[in-house]
C-alpha cells in the first residue's frame, strides 16, 4: 500500500497538465509584464514515473479513478480562480512559438495570469489581482457585501462561510 500512496501522488501531480484544457487554437494575447522565461527557470520540472507493477488489477482500476478526480478538481480551480486565465490557457493551446508556450507553462504553474511568487502581479495583461477570484461579481466592495448580508441576514452564512470570506477594500 506504501507504494500505492506514491503512485497516487506522482500520477495526480502529472495529471495537472495539458490534456485537460486543450484547444488546437492560437489566440492574440497581451504581451507578457515580465520576463516569463526567467521566472520559468525559478521551477524545475521533475519527471515522475509511476510505476504500477505489483499492484493489482482493482488499485490501478482506483489510481486512474484518482487521476481523473484530480483532473476534476483542477478544473474546477482553475473556474474559481482565474476564468480569462483558462480562456487565455486553452487559446494558447494550438501555439507553437516559444513565448507562447512559455505563458502557457507559467499560467498552469501558478493557476490564473497571476505571478504567485511576486506577490500576484499580473504576468500578463493588466487586471489587478481580484480579492476573492471568481467567488464574489467583479468589482463589489467589503462594504456592499456587508449592506446585502445586513439586508439579508438568512444568507448570512452562505455569503461568509469560513472557506470564502475575503476582505475587500472600498
Amino acid at each position: 500500500m506504501h507504494n500505492l500512496s506514491a503512485i497516487l501522488i506522482g500520477l495526480g501531480m502529472l495529471s495537472a497538465s495539458a490534456e485537460l484544457f486543450e484547444q488546437p487554437t492560437c489566440v492574440r494575447h497581451d504581451p507578457p509584464t515580465e520576463n516569463i522565461a526567467s521566472q520559468l527557470s525559478k521551477f524545475k520540472q521533475v519527471q515522475m514515473a509511476a510505476a504500477t507493477d505489483g499492484l493489482t488489477q482493482r488499485e490501478k482500476q482506483l489510481v486512474q479513478k484518482l487521476v481523473d478526480a484530480s483532473r476534476l478538481i483542477e478544473s474546477i480551480y482553475w473556474r474559481q480562480s482565474d476564468l480569462a486565465g483558462l480562456a487565455l490557457y486553452k487559446g494558447l493551446g494550438g501555439c507553437t512559438g516559444k513565448t507562447e508556450r512559455d505563458i502557457r507553462h507559467f499560467l498552469v504553474i501558478n493557476g490564473s495570469r497571476y505571478d504567485l511568487l511576486e506577490e500576484h502581479k499580473p504576468f500578463i495583461g493588466r487586471d489587478p489581482y481580484p480579492p476573492g477570484r471568481e467567488s464574489y461579481p467583479k468589482g463589489i466592495t467589503q462594504k456592499e457585501i456587508d449592506s446585502y448580508v445586513a439586508a439579508h441576514p438568512d444568507k448570512k452564512a452562505e455569503i461568509y462561510h469560513p472557506q470564502t470570506v475575503v476582505k475587500r477594500q472600498g
